[in-house]
C-alpha cells in the first residue's frame, strides 16, 4: 500500500511543513512528556524545567524547513 500527499505550493506551504515535520512533532511531545514525568517524579527545579522546555521547543518545533 502506498499513500501520496499533494500540496499546491506555495499556497499550502504551512500544511506541507506540518505534514513533513510530523515525526519531529511526535518526538517533541514525547520529550515533553518525559520532562513532565521527571519533574513530577524527582521534583525538577522550575528554572531547569523551563529552560529544558524552551530547548525542546526551539530544537524541533520552531525550525523552518527551507
Amino acid at each position: 500500500m502506498k499513500a501520496t500527499l499533494e500540496f499546491d505550493l506555495p499556497e499550502e506551504i504551512e500544511e506541507f511543513k506540518m505534514a513533513a515535520r510530523g515525526a519531529d512533532y511526535f518526538c517533541s511531545l514525547w520529550d515533553l512528556k518525559q520532562l513532565l514525568r521527571e519533574r513530577h517524579k524527582y521534583g525538577l527545579d522550575t528554572d531547569i524545567f523551563e529552560q529544558r522546555f524552551k530547548d525542546i521547543l526551539n530544537d524541533t518545533l520552531l525550525d523552518d524547513i527551507s
